[in-house]
């Protein structure tokens, strides 16, 4: 059951937040923070001082009639931290899902049978970063050589150094039975001379 006298400071604070006053701002957050930081890190562990910030900021933009329309805002806060992390969660998987795609192209010209979603995944997460992003940027994001070359602030040699290593870890680690020099070294030349020549 709703408190009204509770939700009647909560409107009355809102009314002030909506008019500047941070005050009132860092009240309400005192009020509400703490409980909906403990429900965000229930639903997934390392976003929820994020999520619930990002609640906080769209308060401050709410028009005054929707905030005026609340009835229990300790429900409404609760419900806009839900559904901020589950869209944080289907981004995440919408990420995932493009990087795997990526490590999936590259995997595909370079080993004889395709790999599975996981085992791809899996792969292109144990890239190191700097190779991982070539990978992502130029298979997913769709950019061309010149183009991550700016994005990086790299020269085309170091891309071309980044990119072949990626692929040749790829390979390394989808390819069954294949080792560090398991793989014919026309295809990592092919790999180098595919950027140095777009």
């Amino acid at each position: 059951m709703i408190d009204d006298s509770q939700h009647k400071l909560d409107q009355w604070l809102v009314a002030l937040i909506l008019r500047g006053d941070d005050a009132a701002a860092r009240q309400f957050w005192a009020r509400h923070a703490p409980a909906l930081l403990t429900y965000a890190e229930s639903i997934r562990r390392g976003v929820a001082e994020d999520a619930v910030q990002a609640v906080f900021c769209r308060l401050l933009s709410l028009k005054e009639r929707v905030a005026l329309g609340v009835a229990d805002w300790r429900a409404y806060l609760a419900t806009a931290v839900r559904h901020e992390i589950l869209n944080r969660m289907r981004e995440e998987r919408r990420r995932m899902s493009r990087e795997t795609g990526a490590a999936t192209a590259v995997a595909a010209r370079s080993t004889p049978s395709p790999a599975d979603h996981h085992t791809v995944e899996a792969a292109l997460a144990r890239l190191p970063r700097r190779l991982r992003e070539v990978v992502v940027l130029r298979h997913s994001a769709g950019l061309s050589f010149d183009q991550i070359a700016v994005a990086l602030g790299c020269n085309r040699s170091t891309l071309a150094s980044r990119y072949s290593s990626a692929v040749q870890l790829l390979r390394e680690r989808l390819t069954p039975g294949a080792n560090a020099h398991g793989a014919p070294e026309s295809r990592g030349d092919r790999t180098k001379s595919e950027v140095t020549n777009v």
